[in-house]
């Protein structure tokens, strides 16, 4: 078991958000939408879940391209979250950091949570767009400086593992950073906000 984070653009304000918020039942299914935009929603035709996914169609349909700005990092959230900010490194932070650490888990949902009992975070498109912009110069190599195994092991990083730190296991890192630029880059042209979804 582990915890994976996917990320998922919707539009801003979201009427799947608004109704998760008011009803607990039909939240739960929230931790779901990238996988029904990817999967199809088979198994989903009645009841609460049908109604879920009639709600996701209507808003891919008023956002074209919206089922496909998601983005799957796995486990290597708090590789990037260590890398980006400051404040994940206990290091002396400011106003980008703070944007830095909402980028990876955004803003609590409530009570709202995934199977595991992590809380499904939200990013709204003005933050989007902030993050989107502090996100745009950077590149692997940047991030590189802070990619230093000893630190991040006793920084507790998330699955990771200090001997296992190679290259190979850095370009692991790296295509999850480029993939996640390059989600905050297109929610923000789209003018969307953002799903976190650790589960």
């Amino acid at each position: 078991m582990g915890l994976d984070m996917t990320y998922q653009a919707v539009p801003d304000p979201c009427v799947l958000i608004e109704r998760s918020l008011k009803d607990s039942e039909f939240g739960e299914l929230l931790q779901f939408l990238p996988g029904l935009y990817k999967r199809g929603a088979a198994g989903w035709q009645d009841g609460i879940r049908l109604e879920f996914w009639q709600l996701a169609g209507e808003l891919a349909k008023q956002s074209p391209g919206l089922e496909k700005r998601n983005c799957y990092v796995g486990r290597r959230w708090d590789d990037l979250h260590y890398l980006l900010s400051a404040n994940r490194r206990k290091e002396q932070g400011d106003e980008k950091d703070v944007l830095l650490d909402k980028a990876i888990h955004g803003n609590k949902l409530g009570d709202l949570a995934g199977t595991q009992g992590m809380p499904i975070g939200y990013v709204s498109h003005s933050e989007v767009s902030q993050i989107a912009g502090l996100l745009e110069p950077l590149t692997p190599a940047d991030l590189r400086a802070h990619y230093l195994p000893e630190k991040m092991q006793a920084q507790n990083v998330y699955k990771f593992f200090e001997p296992r730190a190679d290259d190979d296991d850095w370009k692991f890192t790296s295509e999850a950073f480029k993939t996640f630029r390059t989600f905050y880059l297109e929610a923000a042209a789209a003018k969307e906000g953002a799903l976190t979804i650790l589960d």
